[in-house]
């Protein structure tokens, strides 16, 4: 096992909130919208924290590319009846047969995936019509943010792939999704993990995510987060972030990914 994966784990342990904020809102809507003894999926389940906060009302399943969180999650889950899978990082497949489960989310997952739209894919095609998937992940979608992951880089690398991410912006103008990902990131390079996304693999972004389930699989956006006059800040700083957030393809900007997309069918 890699050292970093525990400093990992420790680090999305003391992040991993369940009284307000978005993963609250997973727990609820799931409890709103999904029946007892619904089929729920987390992708990426990591120590399994959801497992037990969602008890037994729901028969849960995780997956997870750590041999090492999923021991961690088998050993905490309160929830005997809670699976947890390992699959292989380079395979953009899921186990299970189609339109099995009722809910499939991934917090904070999305970015680490080394095939995110098949990994998409995969997501809707196990999902019940009518079913629901929902993501958390942070949204990069402006070219110029910084990307902790290529710090090691050298200038040319991140000046070509500044480029490269200003084109990917243009091509979502026109509807074309890149899923841009990295070959490799810090993490993966230097074995360390010390920064928030070290170890990201896909440069995500809300509008091409969020486009791509109603474009190419038809889904329902239920609800989208998008930046508020809070998340915008007071001052010249606030009018630019609005300012940007008016331009094509922005519409999502200033506001990490969540997306609820209800597959097509009933």
């Amino acid at each position: 096992m890699p050292d970093y994966e525990k400093i990992y784990y420790h680090k999305a342990l003391e992040k991993s909130g369940f009284d307000d904020g978005w993963r609250k809102y997973i727990l609820d809507f799931i409890k709103n919208n999904a029946p007892t003894g619904a089929f729920v999926l987390e992708l990426g389940c990591g120590e399994g924290e959801f497992s037990t906060k969602m008890g037994n009302s729901v028969n849960y399943y995780g997956i997870d590319v750590s041999e090492y969180a999923l021991k961690q999650a088998a050993a905490k889950s309160s929830v005997t009846s809670a699976k947890f899978t390992l699959i292989d990082p380079d395979d953009g497949r899921l186990p299970f047969g189609d339109r099995m489960f009722d809910v499939a989310f991934g917090v904070y997952s999305l970015e680490h995936f080394k095939k995110p739209k098949e990994m998409i894919d995969e997501a809707v095609r196990v999902l019940k019509p009518g079913g629901h998937l929902i993501f958390l992940a942070p949204n990069l979608e402006l070219p110029l943010s910084r990307l902790n992951a290529v710090r090691h880089k050298n200038i040319w690398y991140k000046v070509w792939l500044g480029a490269a991410r200003i084109c990917d912006y243009f091509f979502r103008i026109f509807g074309v999704a890149t899923f841009r990902t990295l070959g490799e990131n810090f993490t993966s390079a230097t074995g360390r993990y010390e920064k928030l996304d070290d170890d990201l693999t896909y440069i995500v972004s809300s509008m091409e995510v969020i486009n791509y389930l109603k474009k190419r699989h038809k889904a329902e956006e239920v609800f989208s987060a998008k930046m508020s006059s809070q998340d915008a800040g007071p001052g010249l700083k606030g009018k630019i972030r609005r300012m940007i957030a008016l331009l094509p393809a922005m519409k999502y900007y200033g506001s990490v990914l969540f997306v609820v997309a209800r597959k097509a069918g009933s």
